[in-house]
């Protein structure tokens, strides 16, 4: 899946040969990208370990969801390549 994601050669052979792994690491790149942006990248005093407010919930933490929405889509972007692979659909040429 690593060599899928960043694209390029190779990237669309890595998808066809393993989809349910192309499914279940992007899965984790997902919610590793989620929890980066909510959980303030780890910061000291920042996740589920603190009392201040819940980091999951975009109400109480506007920028952490800022953050793990921007990360979310950074990761559908270098994945697109490979879903639409996987989706047996050519990916549209750019404008």
């Amino acid at each position: 899946m690593t060599q899928a994601l960043r694209g390029g050669a190779g990237a669309s052979q890595a998808a066809d040969s393993n989809r349910e792994g192309v499914y279940e690491n992007l899965g984790d790149a997902l919610h590793v990208a989620q929890d980066r942006g909510a959980h303030g990248e780890g910061a000291r005093g920042e996740g589920h370990d603190q009392d201040r407010y819940n980091p999951d919930n975009p109400t109480e933490n506007p920028g952490g969801y800022q953050e793990a929405e921007n990360n979310t889509r950074g990761v559908m972007t270098r994945a697109r390549d490979i879903l639409m692979v996987i989706l047996g659909r050519p990916r549209a040429s750019a404008p």
